[in-house]
């Protein structure tokens, strides 16, 4: 790809990097425990004992997966958002899906290979404890390294979260629009330190003077935005965009929290002085929007 020049030089860094990930770590703690586990084969040509190799490497494993495996959605996110505008990388990856060794499987598959792994640890060596006998020493250290993929397998899907979090930020940099081109603001929602603490629906209350309105409430670790749904025309049918409706607040770090609990404990919002908010929450939401800067 490098080589090629198929992807603007310099920029193709920072995109292998968003799309491959770790990968490279991943691999390398791969090739050790293959290394490890041919080399007790050599020593042993009826080999009688793995679980104490599988299970001075595996215990290294958590770091480098829980830094890949919650990212992979934000992988494909890259990959899929080049490969609609640049024609050359398109062309570029159905030529590597047609590659023998592709099997035509397509990147999504071997980008998502790492994820599969650690779950299939605990299924391979339950096989092979049902085929050992209970008076075989290396039993219970193969049964240890079950716990501990099992474990491990439980640690990084909790991190999925987090990568879902992110990827929503990607996608909202794309779909948040401005009225006009002067309000127009960089939101800049794909820093990687960027943080969406919450967001949920709000429906201003109808009176003699305006209509009701159903809203989306965004609220980042930066700015507070108050936007309304349109359908995305050059979407699917499903595709929305969210038209900004209020001014942008810029929200210090430290108040993030309770602009959350307030708008969290009240899930429809009625603005414009017309508001469900209780006596105590209308007063303190007041007070933290007086100190906020437009």
């Amino acid at each position: 790809m490098r080589e090629k020049g198929i992807i603007d030089p310099g920029k193709v860094d920072d995109f292998i990097e968003d799309v491959f990930l770790n990968y490279n770590e991943i691999l390398t703690l791969n090739k050790q425990l293959l290394e490890a586990l041919r080399a007790r084969q050599e020593e042993q040509p009826l080999v009688e004992r793995i679980g104490d190799v599988l299970l001075s490497h595996v215990i290294g494993f958590e770091d480098a997966y829980k830094r890949y495996i919650p990212r992979i959605a934000l992988s494909e996110y890259a990959y899929k958002k080049e490969e609609a505008k640049n024609p050359t990388f398109a062309q570029f990856l159905k030529d590597c899906t047609r590659h023998p060794e592709a099997r035509r499987l397509g990147l999504r598959h071997f980008v998502g290979q790492p994820y599969q792994r650690i779950p299939r640890y605990p299924l391979l060596l339950s096989e092979v404890i049902k085929r050992t006998d209970e008076n075989v020493d290396d039993r219970e250290t193969v049964q240890e390294v079950i716990r501990v993929c099992t474990e491990l397998g439980k640690r990084i899907d909790a991190c999925m979260p987090e990568g879902a979090r992110q990827l929503r930020l990607l996608n909202l940099q794309e779909k948040i629009t401005w009225k006009s081109k002067e309000e127009q603001q960089d939101l800049k929602l794909n820093e990687k330190t960027r943080k969406l603490h919450f967001e949920c629906s709000a429906r201003r209350k109808a009176t003699f003077e305006v209509q009701a309105m159903e809203l989306r409430v965004f609220l980042f670790d930066h700015t507070l935005l108050i936007t309304r749904e349109k359908r995305d025309k050059q979407g699917d049918k499903d595709s929305v965009l969210y038209q900004l409706f209020k001014k942008v607040w810029r929200v210090p770090s430290s108040m993030c929290a309770q602009v959350g609990m307030i708008f969290g404990a009240n899930l429809f919002l009625f603005l414009d002085d017309y508001c469900s908010l209780s006596l105590w929450s209308l007063w303190m939401f007041g007070r933290m929007m007086a100190n906020l800067r437009p």
